[in-house]
């Protein structure tokens, strides 16, 4: 039995199964009806792609210069992301200028937990992100909270 041409079109709404595409890389655009690539993946791509067309060339060079004359090879080495060393701010204005715009970024969104004694939300949670973002100034920012009487967690 034949679909009607109305089944037709509510069946094929996405994309056709292609091997080496995976659906999470796409998504649904309602306005023109069909499956597009998210735009940090189709970034990604277009960064792979020209990484592997810039080593292809550079081999292709390589073996022409190899002809030519013989030069040293040069080779990028990747330094792992650090926090640098030494002092997170210069001096105590500027601490106090951090912990401000920290606090203030912390009470935008609060997450809260409850005070197991009152039942009441008045501890303020400290998010993974955030710690992770601030790592640096979380020594002082934590004492601060401290001498705010500001209850947190996490």
């Amino acid at each position: 039995m034949g679909n009607t041409k109305k089944e037709e079109e509510t069946k094929r709404k996405g994309r056709s199964k292609r091997t080496g595409r995976k659906p999470s890389n796409y998504r649904y655009d309602k306005l023109n009806g069909e499956q597009k690539m998210k735009p940090d993946i189709r970034a990604r791509k277009r960064a792979d792609r020209a990484k592997r067309e810039a080593e292809a060339k550079a081999e292709a060079d390589e073996a022409d210069a190899d002809e030519e004359q013989a030069k040293p090879e040069t080779t990028n080495v990747e330094v792992p992301k650090r926090l640098p060393l030494g002092p997170c701010c210069p001096d105590q204005d500027a601490i106090a200028a951090k912990n401000k715009q920290l606090l203030t970024e912390l009470m935008r969104k609060p997450q809260r937990a409850f005070d197991s004694i009152t039942m009441r939300p008045d501890i303020i949670v400290i998010q993974a992100w955030f710690e992770r973002k601030y790592r640096r100034h979380m020594p002082h920012f934590r004492e601060y909270l401290r001498e705010q009487n500001i209850r947190t967690t996490g």
